[in-house]
């Protein structure tokens, strides 16, 4: 979990790596040593930052240049850390002129969903969250010097379940269609030697959802059906849903047999993994645990200590409370539980028991530990947590058979008047047998 953009520390293949510096910057590093080292082969590069988001911190030359423009803390830092992925993509960019690969390389810039706070987005409603165009619209420039045209701006429809299909075609890739695929290839439209068919694109969002014809947009929001015409009102103001009864009901018809369809085997959690070859130790964040007597996940049940934005369970004030996280044991052997925590000098010596598949092992919080602080990079204050730090201690080892397994944390006996705030579960393979 990243709360601070410079200075970080990191995963790299599994091990923590403490590193200096601006993340976007650092990553992009990180992806022209990949690139650099892979120059002779196919290779993949994905490339995922951090940016633009919160926390609004960025170097204080893309800052200051904004704020001169007059922008308040929070836009200068927004655009300066745009401004500051335009400069990574341009050093990657150059660095595959340098290699003589350019010609050779597919290159995609995309976003993920909408700006992620009420801000400028070329005047779409809603942002990320939102099933309206502003939460669902991004930008997508593709590049294939040679082989796809440039400066060409496609006005049609498309979706993210479409960069499957377009990378096979364009890298010339033969396949079996064992399920089905339900995106198409682009290849044509981007060089212009067909049109897309009319299709329905969909979203769905925590109840919401949302169907794309290519002039209409209707929305089912927080039990309302909506409908608006795209073509003359791209701003999503003018409800229709009056003055068009029919094709609401189509619509919503629509909508309705697709989400059908797409929900018929239900909703599969994928269970966090432990026990893999060449991947020892995992951590596992407590906002996928379930606060028990509660009964809902810490991250979206309705308890004030959640867990939200991968905040950690805060004040584990009842001794009653425990948590639980089902894991599935790649392969059965002895495992190592660790736990990191907070814990103030007043409330040190709480007794603790870790369970899973009929062993159980007990600790004590022996060392206190508090890791609050501020962070001295942030432009404006920050609505998640602060930046914080965890000690960790050891909660026992014990042998775990290989499948499914619930992992149970509880509190025997509670010192002072809290047991702890915790953040993650460790657990390490020990050995493979």
């Amino acid at each position: 979990v990243i709360l601070d953009y410079f200075d970080v520390e990191l995963k790299h293949n599994n091990r923590i790596v403490k590193t200096e510096g601006y993340i976007a910057d650092v990553l992009t590093d990180a992806a022209l040593r990949f690139i650099e080292d892979n120059k002779s082969v196919p290779f993949f590069c994905y490339l995922p930052l951090n940016t633009v988001h919160e926390p609004i911190q960025v170097p204080d030359k893309y800052f200051n240049k904004y704020k001169q423009k007059g922008l308040d803390d929070a836009l200068a830092g927004i655009y300066g850390m745009s401004e500051n992925i335009d400069d990574n993509v341009g050093r990657l960019l150059t660095k595959l002129d340098e290699l003589g690969i350019r010609e050779n390389t597919i290159v995609i810039y995309t976003s993920d969903n909408g700006a992620n706070t009420d801000r400028y987005d070329g005047n779409l409603r809603g942002y990320k969250a939102s099933v309206h165009e502003g939460g669902v619209k991004v930008p997508f420039f593709i590049q294939w010097r040679g082989h796809l045209p440039e400066g060409r701006v496609i006005a049609e429809k498309t979706d993210h379940i479409d960069i499957f299909p377009t990378i096979l075609e364009l890298a010339g890739f033969s396949y079996t269609r064992n399920n089905a695929i339900d995106g198409v290839s682009l290849k044509g439209l981007m060089k212009g030697e067909q049109q897309m068919a009319e299709r329905n694109l969909f979203s769905h969002l925590d109840g919401n959802g949302a169907v794309r014809t290519d002039r209409y947009r209707f929305v089912y929001e927080e039990g309302k059906a909506q409908l608006y015409d795209l073509k003359t009102d791209p701003s999503e103001v003018n409800d229709l849903s009056s003055s068009e009864p029919a094709l609401l009901d189509s619509l919503y018809n629509i909508y309705n047999r697709w989400y059908t369809d797409v929900t018929a085997e239900g909703f599969e959690y994928v269970l966090p993994a432990v026990g893999y070859e060449g991947w020892d130790r995992v951590e596992i964040p407590v906002f996928q645990a379930l606060l028990v007597p509660f009964g809902t996940g810490m991250y979206d049940g309705s308890h004030p200590r959640r867990g939200w934005s991968f905040e950690p369970l805060d004040k584990w004030i009842n001794p009653k409370e425990y948590l639980e996280w089902k894991i599935d044991f790649h392969t059965g052997g002895d495992y190592r539980f660790l736990l990191n925590y907070n814990c103030p000098e007043s409330d040190i010596g709480s007794k603790l028991l870790i369970q899973c598949d009929g062993q159980h092992a007990e600790s004590f919080i022996s060392k206190a530990f508090s890791g609050k602080r501020k962070s001295i990079h942030d432009r404006v204050k920050r609505i998640t947590a602060d930046p914080r730090d965890w000690t960790q201690m050891e909660l026992g080892t014990m042998h775990i058979r290989e499948g499914e397994h619930t992992v149970y944390l509880r509190c025997l006996e509670m010192k002072g008047d809290t047991v702890a705030d915790v953040i993650s579960l460790h657990i390490e393979k020990i050995n493979q047998k």
